[in-house]
Formats: structure tokens, C-alpha cells, sequence
């Protein structure tokens, strides 16, 4: 049995369908064949409000996160070719091997290369960059990857990124906190740029770290703060076959 029947079998669709049947885009379902696992939903179908959503994982990762993937673009699946819709959203998201009301593909987008096994191995030795200024933010990695966060801010005006682990410790933090000065003419003052977070997912879990920017002597509220959740998952090779 696939080591991603485990995975398939943990989503809250409808039923799963046997190796190598052809999709039906009148329900929502889930279906595996070798290392490749897909999950439909379609809901309102026939209505104005009919949406449809596709999750396209090759040995149990996500697709997008394996190779660099643009809006409209396709791949080749053991259930035919699929389209990438982007992230959940109201209507058609995700990786679609028709859109609503059963209609054929867009005609826009590249035809990547099919992932070839051993691809979440490689994965894993690839940086998650993460790069955002304030709000709350989930960030996922699997065990074994690395994580930078790049956080916008200027040190010449006394302000600096404090980082404060709440809970978990599924992620530890490697190093200090870094600053990359942008590009500017030489000899210009008081240039901003980024500051840079090294994280280590360490092992399966969530972890949370407030992050604030402000003057570290100042007991006042900070100028920007962020809530960012680590949420880590198995690396391929530690993955149990099911039984």
C-alpha cells in the first residue's frame, strides 16, 4: 500500500476511490495511484454558488510546494492532466482536472515537468522564505528544513524585531537575528532593509512566536507585532506505511 494512503485517508471527503479510477467531478471524493494522492470537493453543484476545490500531493506534498507553480499552470497526473487554480477561494482553486459545471480547462499556463520519485527528498533540502511586515501568519515546513523569515525594518532609527516563543517546540531557532541592508548609493545613511529569522523545523507540531518591532528600552506598545505559527509535518522518509 502507498506510503500516502494514511494522508488520503485523513481528509473529511466523501469516500475514497480505488487506484487509478477516473475522477467524477459529480462529488467530492479521494483518490490515490502509487505516490500520487488527489482530494475533490465540489459543493452547490449546479448552482451559481458551485465551487470547486483540488488538493494534488506527489509522495505526500503538496504539489506547489514542490516546484515553482504559476496561476493556470498543468501537469500530468495518472488521472489526466490537472490546471493549478491558485489557493481556496470561492470558486474554482487548487488543482482541477475540469472547471465548474464540467468545463475543460483554461488554455492559459505551462505544462511543468512531471515530479519524478524522490522529489520530496529533495524538497525538504529546500528554504522555506517566508517574508511579510505585521498581521498573523501560518507557516508550514516539513522535519528537517530550514526557515527564513525576513521581517522589513531600519536600525538606524533604534527599532528592531524582538522574537518571543510562546508555545511549542516543534521549530528552534538557529542563530541571531541577521540585518540585510537594501541596495542604496554609496554613502547613504540611515538605510532599512531586512531582518532575518533562521528557524530549524526540528520535529512534528505547532510552535508560536510573537514578534514585535520596537525599541527594545521602550516599555510602549511596539510599532508592528505579528503572531506566526510553525506548523511542521513528517519529512517523506519518516512517513509509516499504513498497514
Amino acid at each position: 500500500m502507498s506510503r500516502v494512503r494514511a494522508l488520503v485517508l485523513a481528509l473529511p471527503l466523501a469516500a475514497t476511490a480505488a487506484a487509478g479510477a477516473a475522477i467524477d467531478t459529480s462529488k467530492s471524493g479521494t483518490y490515490e495511484s502509487g505516490d500520487w494522492a488527489y482530494a475533490f470537493t465540489i459543493r452547490a453543484k449546479g448552482s451559481r454558488s458551485e465551487r470547486r476545490h483540488g488538493e494534488l500531493r506527489f509522495e505526500g506534498w503538496a504539489v506547489e510546494k514542490l516546484m515553482e507553480v504559476k496561476l493556470y499552470d498543468k501537469v500530468k497526473t495518472p488521472w489526466g492532466l490537472m490546471q493549478f487554480f491558485g489557493p481556496k477561494a470561492r470558486y474554482n482553486s487548487g488543482w482541477l482536472p475540469k472547471t465548474t459545471y464540467d468545463h475543460p480547462l483554461r488554455m492559459e499556463g505551462r505544462l511543468l515537468p512531471t515530479p519524478k520519485p524522490g522529489a520530496a527528498a529533495e524538497a525538504v533540502k529546500r528554504p522555506v522564505e517566508v517574508t511579510f511586515s505585521g498581521g498573523d501568519r501560518t507557516v508550514e515546513a516539513r522535519c528537517g528544513q530550514t526557515i527564513r523569515v525576513s521581517l522589513p525594518g531600519n536600525p538606524t532609527t533604534g527599532f528592531t524585531w524582538v522574537l518571543k516563543k510562546t508555545k511549542g517546540d516543534s521549530v528552534t531557532q538557529e542563530g541571531k537575528l541577521a540585518f540585510q541592508k537594501s541596495p542604496a548609493a554609496e554613502g547613504a545613511v540611515g538605510v532599512g532593509g531586512m531582518f532575518v529569522a533562521t528557524f530549524k523545523a526540528a520535529k512534528q507540531g505547532q510552535t508560536i512566536f510573537l514578534m514585535e518591532y520596537k525599541r527594545p528600552w521602550e516599555k510602549k506598545d511596539p510599532a508592528r507585532a505579528c503572531v506566526v505559527r510553525f506548523e511542521i509535518a513528517a519529512s517523506p522518509q519518516d512517513q509509516p506505511e499504513a498497514k
